[in-house]
């Protein structure tokens, strides 16, 4: 009897349990990253203007190891609150977002990544040691910018998912087989008295 009790409260906490998956895995295809808002002094240069370099991407972005249309994967763990998208580690904490499957805010550098069933989107201040957002002076460039440029405003990046893989919770996996089992032993040991 007191096997049962067990078996039954293991069984009403797995169910109490929300189906909410503890790791997704991604299929993502690259669709491309850029700067945004490049800067000569205290001019300022927005794409799909003609003074915007062409096809211009940052040479040391955070995925500037990735061609546009090349396939890559990401991961998101929502118990430890971290994530990883090809080779690059997710800045920021993990905050509730009813709208994504988990979106990551940023203090340093200031931005987010959200991802969601469709797309992933890193919108960022970008990689350490460039003046994106302030004032740059134009006889001072940065390295890594085109001649004429010298610090920009924001970095993005978006990918197109193909799939989501999602894992179980582990913890209610196993609370759940180990009741089964309990249950299995229970009725085996009932079974030879009768």
């Amino acid at each position: 009897r007191e096997l049962m009790k067990y078996a039954f409260a293991c069984l009403a906490l797995v169910f109490a349990l929300p189906a909410q998956a503890t790791t997704y895995t991604f299929d993502l295809l690259f669709q491309s990253d850029n700067v945004f808002e490049l800067q000569s002094g205290f001019d300022t240069c927005v794409i799909n203007e003609a003074c915007y370099p062409d096809d211009f991407r940052l040479p040391d972005g955070f995925f500037a190891d990735l061609a546009p249309g090349e396939r890559t994967t990401a991961t998101v763990d929502l118990d430890a609150g971290t994530a990883r998208i090809a080779d690059w580690d997710v800045a920021g904490s993990l905050f509730p977002d009813a709208g994504s499957l988990a979106y990551f805010f940023s203090n340093a550098p200031i931005g987010s990544t959200v991802f969601t069933n469709d797309t992933v989107a890193v919108l960022s201040e970008g990689p350490v040691g460039y003046n994106a957002g302030g004032f740059c002076y134009s006889n001072t460039p940065a390295a890594g910018l085109p001649n004429g440029f010298c610090g920009f405003y924001g970095y993005e990046a978006n990918f197109e998912v193909l799939g989501v893989t999602e894992v179980p919770l582990p913890a209610a996996s196993l609370m759940l087989v180990s009741a089964i089992g309990i249950l299995g032993a229970a009725r085996r040991k009932r079974a030879r008295k009768t």
